[in-house]
């Protein structure tokens, strides 16, 4: 999936996967955060994003290709 196909689908995501997309993007920059340097902000960060993930009233996919599928199934 190129940058482009992301970029469109992520434009018509429905207001209940922002929340998801925005975790999953929280995650990545958290990570490559504690890479540089690790700190008490960051634990509180992925505290929060793990209490997210356990909550469960959200919905859990394995990966963003599971995400755009179930997006693409609704449409």
């Amino acid at each position: 999936m190129t940058y482009s196909e992301i970029e469109k689908k992520i434009r018509n995501v429905p207001e209940e996967y922002l929340a998801i997309i925005d975790a999953f993007i929280d995650g990545l920059m958290i990570q490559h955060q504690m890479k540089k340097k690790p700190s008490d902000e960051l634990t509180a960060a992925i505290k929060e994003s793990e209490a997210m993930l356990n909550d469960p009233n959200t919905k859990k996919f394995d990966s963003v290709d599971a995400l755009f599928a179930d997006l693409d199934a609704e449409e």
